[in-house]
């Protein structure tokens, strides 16, 4: 055979195999087929409630309770909220300075610290009580200064600190306007990581993210003037489309009732723009500006979307609402257009023709027009038991996760997941999973379990009594390999594997102030303990009777060859910034160049800026090529004197 016909049989082959894919991939991907009796099922009728009127004030009562700081100390001036059950209606007071407070309340309520992460949570209350006590976490305030580019105050900003809290999944938001200054003290911060947000009339929003509290106590922020954006959203009728959002980076607009927009974007930071409206397909398009040019207009005409109700018989009032993801996808794509809940009721946004919808480990074909959906959880799976703390029942939230076993679960929606709040007494009952292995996250506050996993077929699995505090607590920390600080918002996993390779535990956290970590609730054997950005690089614990050794593994982002090679060193700075530090005189560094002090703000590679190529992922690049890379053709991108250089390092 001569070696043309050779290398064609080889193209034949391998293009026979790529079809061959691809048909079982589309046959893979294929949702399921509405089934008959309930394709024609009605939607149920919507559950009317009664709005009990409140309690005559001859029937009020008095609750009381104290405030305490992690370490025992009495919170002063702590805001206690507290919302009448019958009405929604809001009471609040303050703490005194002995962490103390009173409420006089018109009938069955929940009482929680405002915007502050305690535990509890939250207390229920139906009658008299004078022993509510609540543990909040330490607060460190935050200075915040807004400037412009000529680092003058902006005196009309507004800035927003989103904490997080180690421990709890919320976010805590502080909001407040500065002074004539452009400053604001957030007294009330927690201790935590925050993403720090400026805006201002006139100006593109900017902020600073990953901000860890502790060691962080001001923070400053300089909003520049941007590019203009403005234009009209209309429907094909040429119909103006109020309340509308364009959105360009941070910066986004609502629409008038004529439908025009108008908005500032930063252009060094924005990489596309979109518009969006209620019952019509979103719109995105490219954007590459300079920051020198001149304002921009864009018009969008918007086409109008199908809405489709999805209703899951078998679970509680035919609601999809703790079926988790759902959305409706192409025939042939497994992710698409995540559906919203309102009032219980799942609505999802699907493509004209013919769709699917994906979710909670089932699927069904859309067809053309169809403005109603089922999914089918009339299985008899299920998972129940009951959670406790220190052997005393409480309430909770529990997510259970469906484990994939084979391509076939991708049509499904992929990880099938449901969520689930226990009730007072702590017990759970999730019903309607298909069989499989399943894993299960349970929070309370900031203590959280994870179970090993359990296998469900087609009855329901009694768990027992799962209690917060059974399992080792082990701390640890991540550190930036770049800075040798701590480097917070990074993803720790703990697997713990038989024979065979098989995970028989799992354990997940999130690096928070200073990159400390908690993976809460192991169970004795050997972990090995990883990032998920660095899953080949492993520290093996081991745990013994609640012990563990090492009893504090720390973790590395990168082994910044980059800056070993060359002969430097970075710090950040109290603005986030990475700064040159460490310089040693006789490094290729040096010799390029580079200079103490220098501020990096980007990196090249082949001489292109990576901040150029995608400027929505700029900051991730320079900290990969820092972390790992150390040629060739690297250079960093410098501000020195307020002059922006390149250095090239090789």
């Amino acid at each position: 055979m001569s070696a043309r016909r050779l290398v064609l049989w080889v193209l034949l082959l391998l293009g026979g195999m790529s079809v061959g894919l691809l048909a079982l991939l589309a046959w893979v991907l294929q949702p399921d087929a509405a089934i008959p009796d309930l394709v024609d099922r009605p939607p149920p009728a919507p559950t009317l409630t009664r709005t009990t009127a409140a309690t005559d004030s001859s029937e009020t009562f008095q609750v009381s309770g104290r405030v305490v700081g992690a370490d025992g100390s009495p919170a002063e001036n702590v805001e206690i909220e507290a919302r009448l059950d019958s009405t929604g209606k809001q009471h609040g007071t303050f703490t005194d300075e002995v962490g103390s407070f009173t409420l006089v309340l018109e009938g069955p309520s929940e009482i929680r610290p405002e915007d502050l992460p305690s535990t509890p949570w939250s207390f229920p209350v139906t009658g008299p009580r004078d022993d509510l006590r609540f543990v909040v976490t330490d607060l460190c305030p935050l200075d915040i200064q807004v400037l412009d580019e000529k680092e003058a105050p902006i005196p009309e900003a507004r800035v927003a600190a989103r904490v997080r809290v180690e421990g709890f999944q919320k976010r805590w938001t502080r909001t407040h306007d500065v002074d004539a200054d452009g400053r604001v003290t957030l007294e009330q911060a927690s201790c935590g990581v925050a993403d720090v947000q400026a805006k201002a009339e006139g100006f593109v929003r900017r902020r600073a993210e990953n901000v860890d509290t502790m060691t962080t106590k001001e923070v400053t922020i300089v909003l520049p003037r941007g590019v203009g954006l403005s234009g009209q959203v209309t429907n094909p009728m040429n119909e103006p489309l109020p309340d509308a959002r364009v959105s360009a980076g941070l910066a986004s607009a609502i629409t008038n009732a004529e439908g025009h927009y108008d908005l500032r974007f930063d252009p060094d930071r924005t990489s596309e723009v979109s518009a969006q409206a209620m019952n019509y397909i979103e719109q995105e398009e490219r954007l590459r500006v300079a920051p020198d040019m001149p304002d921009l207009v864009i018009d969008w005409v918007l086409e109008p979307s199908r809405d489709l109700q999805v209703f899951c018989a078998g679970l509680p009032d035919d609601s999809c609402g703790d079926v988790m993801p759902l959305m409706c996808t192409l025939p042939w794509i497994p992710f698409g257009t995540l559906c919203h809940t309102v009032d219980n009721q799942a609505l999802c946004t699907c493509p004209e023709g013919k769709s699917a919808v994906r979710g909670g480990g089932q699927s069904v074909e859309v067809a053309p027009g169809q403005q109603v959906a089922w999914l089918d959880f009339r299985v008899n799976g299920g998972l129940e038991g009951l959670v406790a703390l220190q052997g005393s029942p409480l309430g909770c939230e529990i997510m259970a996760y469906r484990l994939p076993e084979d391509l076939s679960d991708v049509s499904r929606g992929g990880i099938a997941a449901r969520r689930h709040k226990c009730n007072e007494e702590g017990g759970f009952e999730i019903l309607g999973l298909e069989p499989g292995i399943y894993q299960v996250d349970v929070q309370v506050g900031n203590h959280q379990r994870r179970p090993d996993p359990v296998e469900v077929e087609d009855t329901v699995v009694d768990m027992g009594v799962i209690d917060l505090e059974d399992g080792t607590d082990v701390e640890g920390t991540v550190l930036d390999g770049a800075t040798g600080q701590g480097a917070p918002n990074e993803t720790v996993v703990a697997v713990q594997s038989a024979t065979g390779g098989i995970a028989t535990g799992t354990g997940f956290a999130t690096s928070r102030s200073e990159g400390h970590f908690v993976l809460r609730g192991l169970k004795d054997g050997t972990w090995s303990v990883f990032l998920v950005s660095r899953p080949f690089t492993t520290v093996d614990i081991t745990i013994t009777e609640g012990t563990a050794t090492p009893d504090h593994p720390t973790l590395e982002t990168g082994a910044a060859d980059l800056l070993d090679e060359n002969g430097f060193g970075l710090a950040t700075d109290e603005e986030g910034q990475l700064v040159v530090e460490g310089l040693e005189p006789d490094g290729a560094a040096a010799e390029a160049g580079l200079q103490e002090g220098d501020t990096i703000v980007g990196v090249t590679l082949m001489g292109m800026d990576v901040q150029g190529w995608l400027p929505g992922f700029g900051d991730a690049l320079v900290d990969a090529v820092l972390d790992h890379y150390s040629g060739p053709g690297v250079g960093l991108v410098v501000v020195r004197d307020g002059e922006e250089l390149e250095v090239a390092l090789d």
